[in-house]
């Protein structure tokens, strides 16, 4: 019982320390948008730089996380081999835990248990809060994600449909002879 309460501290201190991060992206992107509609080149590679750098923190994080979900499921009996559960999910599940195992554990364990709970469920109403908060961005950069995919399918369309009838070019982009063997004419057209 002593290696899940470690793994729920560690849990939740993940949770907080990815909603450190970010709040910290978050200025960093809107300066991102800002300085594209501006034009700014170089503030725009030094900001990628800074954003890359937060970027890979949070990726730390995450990492750490997923490891941590994942052994916390199999310690509660949850079945996590497909896919790892929704923070919300796993509070579900955790909370029927915590209900199944209350009769079998003493008082300390317990309240440090329900403890645990408690601190998950308030870092989950913060995350929800969060990103909320954050709805109109998201809901902007999937917006210009979908335009993007469905401008690069009618790239790719337009090129296979010229590919396709552009057969007389083989792989190298050389011009392939209609006519082959040693029997085969070639006409020229000369203006005298």
């Amino acid at each position: 019982m002593e290696e899940l309460l470690k793994l729920l501290a560690g849990f939740q201190d993940c949770l907080s320390h990815q909603m450190r991060i970010f709040n910290e992206l978050l200025p960093v992107l809107d300066r991102e948008e800002e300085l594209v509609l501006r034009f700014d080149v170089g503030e725009f590679e030094r900001l990628v730089t800074e954003k890359d750098t937060i970027v890979r923190r949070a990726q730390t994080v995450e990492d750490k996380r997923l490891v941590t979900l994942r052994r916390i499921c199999f310690l509660i009996g949850f079945d996590a081999r497909g896919e790892l559960p929704s923070l919300r999910n796993f509070l579900v599940a955790f909370d029927a835990y915590v209900a199944n195992v209350t009769s079998l554990v003493d008082a300390e364990t317990r309240s440090r248990l329900e403890g645990a709970k408690t601190g998950l469920t308030e870092v989950s109403e913060q995350y929800l809060a969060l990103f909320r908060s954050a709805a109109p961005r998201i809901g902007r950069n999937q917006t210009v994600l979908s335009k993007m995919a469905h401008n690069f399918s009618r790239s790719l369309a337009i090129l296979r449909s010229e590919t396709s009838f552009q057969q007389d070019y083989d792989a190298s982009g050389r011009t392939r002879s209609r006519a082959k063997g040693p029997e085969a004419t070639s006409f020229v057209r000369v203006r005298a």
